[in-house]
């Protein structure tokens, strides 16, 4: 691939020659899970461990899911009962013969008392459960109304309820939905009527859900209810064609509350829900039969949380799948053919979003905008009876400037100022005849400095600075018999840093610190004799952190650089790096970097010097990322950085649901300063628990509290 760069310091990109080609393409990062789907719409894509048949399940539709009191996981299919110990599983079924086997092999439902002892439920046999005896591993058949089951933990789907008032809700298959008070023996039916639009949504109940606020939620044939008891009426919500955030599927089966208050509706042609009750609308995970890792089936029979916050998800046909919800995701977004306003070309090169928070992506088919309200994309291509069309499809750098404009540097169509409001682009190239033009059309890095001067860097012809009131440039060019110029000719990496110094990468001269009032260049080179200089000579990439420290990535480790001594420490694959070719850095909010490499994603904590790896067996749309192809919102640091077949967003931490879930319970404590402590404090008040919430500092300034939150979420 090669190397583009449009410099903000926390925003450094670029683009390397020929010689890396094959790695280009596009990747976007923040922490939350997404995979990209046939429409072209991204989806939270987490990474679905599959179980079925091959790894030993007794049968691969599986109807319940409970884990017992010692650990284990008990699942109950139409052809068995399975208990899973993490390592393999142990099957059983009805035997004819054996008076002290289940009573049937379909099995429905699954029950631990609160002294430990499992009940079996199965399809044949409904007036009757299968108490397990766990010392001889066998059932003794029990008559229903004999079974004492108060207090019991129960897996089954279906459409009854008991609240926290003691009044049962019950569902049937086209009767409504009933609801009795044992105390006064009130019942109240609720029938679809078509006149009224706030009756349930169809008289074909399936499942009947509680959940913390005590609200009644009811999977229908026509969609997913919520009761709301204040009017006595439902609030409909079903599936939408033309809304990518509405139910995936209108038939809803499970619905299933985890641990942290999040609500996940299973469908029966649509997969996977997950709902935001701050905005309403659903995030899908769908079945894709392009990724292995994508959840199995989209017809869902049930869903489960064990106790260390493992998510698990029966399917028919394909077994139970697993993924953990509290993890790190990453979306992606692809070309679809079949969807015009999914992304043009899957062949990502460059990435920006503006301060405003639009991200704009540069493709090798043109320049995108991307609506995330919809997430669809605006294409801007080049049309040769067009002017005023972009000069060169392939996108390889973008930056905005003061007055909101952007510019482009192409593959070789030079640079292009570009007007959002009027969509016109204004066209810089090349001349020979005018030595104060674009000293080269393959513009590979841009940078607008702190007064608003814009700085290009090109593949073969140096460095350019514009002047905008003239429209001419100044080439700063690598010449060996002249002392302090550029020290190659190719400019890969651009960073104006906190002092106003401005920072060059380049192909094979190492990096270069440039005096304006001069006009030289003091270079920092690879020296195979001095383990302190540059660990190699081909920098891609420049990253400033909010501690005013510079960080270079290299095609040979990553570099921490120390302006007192000029000295650098190196970060290589010895010391935790997947791969020491370093494509971007981007910064985190907990000061935390994050590199895109030959091998996937690498966090790396600059205070500990430690290192935590992703790759495409964490959801990644592969392990090899592109340079140029990465930025952040200057809004919501949410990052965005690019790989070889599509584009994937990275947003950190799932701190919205973790701050609702804590501030139901209790005080809330958060570490954090400047904007990351602003921010908190916003998300909060969107909440409603702003009242509640605590600032301090960061978190290291907290005793105790970092080996807390180190802690697993099993442990608390």
């Amino acid at each position: 691939m090669r190397y583009t760069e449009a410099c903000r310091c926390d925003n450094a990109r670029s683009e390397r020659p020929h010689t890396l080609r094959r790695f280009t393409g596009l990747l976007t990062s923040a922490l939350l899970a997404v995979v990209w789907l046939q429409s072209g719409r991204a989806q939270e894509h987490t990474v679905f461990e599959h179980l079925s048949v091959r790894q030993g399940l007794s049968q691969a539709d599986v109807n319940c899911i409970l884990q017992d009191s010692r650990g284990l996981i008990w699942i109950g299919t139409q052809d068995g009962l399975n208990r899973y110990d993490g390592y393999g599983f142990r099957v059983y079924k009805h035997d004819p013969g054996d008076p002290r086997s289940l009573n049937d092999s379909w099995i429905v439902s699954i029950a631990e008392t609160p002294e430990g002892t499992l009940w079996v439920g199965t399809q044949g046999n409904p007036r009757s459960l299968n108490r397990f005896d766990r010392l001889t591993e066998t059932f003794a058949h029990v008559p229903l109304d004999n079974a004492p089951l108060k207090g019991a933990r129960i897996s089954a789907v279906r459409p009854s309820y008991e609240d926290a008032f003691g009044e049962t809700w019950s569902g049937t298959l086209g009767s409504g939905l009933t609801r009795r008070n044992p105390r006064t023996g009130a019942v109240n039916s609720y029938r679809h009527n078509p006149a009224d639009p706030g009756s349930i949504a169809d008289d074909r109940v399936y499942s009947v859900a509680g959940d913390h606020l005590g609200e009644i939620w009811v999977g229908t044939h026509e969609g997913l209810d919520r009761f709301d008891p204040k009017t006595g009426s439902f609030v409909h919500y079903k599936h939408d064609e033309k809304n990518p955030n509405s139910l995936s599927d209108s038939w809803v089966w499970p619905i299933f509350e985890d641990r942290m208050g999040v609500l996940w509706v299973g469908t029966v042609r649509g997969g996977l829900n997950r709902f935001d009750r701050a905005t309403e609308r659903f995030v899908r995970f769908r079945h894709e039969e392009t990724d292995p890792k994508s959840i199995g089936n989209d017809r869902l029979y049930s869903i489960y949380q064990d106790a260390s916050g493992l998510m698990w998800v029966g399917t028919a046909e394909h077994g139970v799948d697993r993924f953990h919800p509290e993890l790190i995701a990453f979306a992606h977004y692809a070309h679809t053919p079949s969807n015009p306003a999914s992304l043009i070309n899957n062949d990502v090169v460059s990435a920006f979003v503006t301060r405003s928070g639009v991200p704009w992506i540069g493709t090798r088919g043109g320049l995108e905008r991307m609506d995330r309200s919809t997430q669809k994309f605006t294409h801007f291509a080049h049309d040769p009876s067009e002017p005023r069309s972009i000069a060169d499809n392939t996108v390889e750098c973008i930056v905005e400037d003061q007055s909101a404009l952007l510019w482009l540097g192409t593959f070789a169509g030079g640079l292009d100022r570009f007007d959002p409001r009027t969509g016109q682009f204004t066209h810089f190239k090349h001349d020979p005849s005018n030595p104060k033009s674009l000293s080269d059309n393959r513009v590979y890095a841009l940078c607008v400095d702190r007064t608003g001067v814009l700085w290009a860097g090109t593949y073969g012809s140096g460095l350019n600075s514009f002047d905008r009131a003239s429209g001419t440039f100044t080439c700063y060019a690598h010449n060996d018999t002249v002392p302090g110029s550029l020290a190659a000719s190719g400019v890969f990496a651009l960073c104006e840093d906190h002092e106003g110094v401005l920072w060059v990468g380049t192909s094979s001269g190492g990096l270069d610190r440039f005096d304006r009032d001069a006009g030289t260049f003091t270079h920092f080179r690879h020296d195979t004799a001095d383990p302190g200089s540059l660990s190699d000579d081909l920098v891609a990439c420049l990253y400033e952190d909010r501690a005013g420290t510079l960080w270079v990535g290299t095609t040979g480790g990553l570099n921490r650089f120390d302006r007192a001594t000029g000295k650098f420490k190196r970060y290589t694959q010895k010391e935790g790096l997947p791969n020491d070719v370093i494509y971007g850095i981007l910064g985190d909010g907990r000061g935390n970097l994050w590199m895109s490499t030959n091998k996937g994603l690498s966090q790396f904590d600059p205070r500990r010097e430690l290192f935590h790896n992703y790759d495409d067996n964490d959801g990644l749309q592969g392990n090899e990322f592109n340079q140029g192809a990465y930025t952040s919102d200057p809004r919501t640091g949410e990052m965005v950085s690019s790989g070889v077949a599509a584009a994937t967003e990275i947003v950190i931490s799932n701190l919205k649901a973790v701050l609702a879930a804590a501030g139901r319970k209790s005080e809330v404590v958060l570490a954090g300063s400047g904007p990351e402590q602003e921010n908190l404090q916003s998300l909060a008040g969107e909440l409603g628990i702003g009242d509640r919430v605590q600032l301090l500092g960061d978190v290291e300034d907290v005793p105790g509290l970092l080996e807390f939150l180190s802690k697993p979420l099993s442990s608390m």
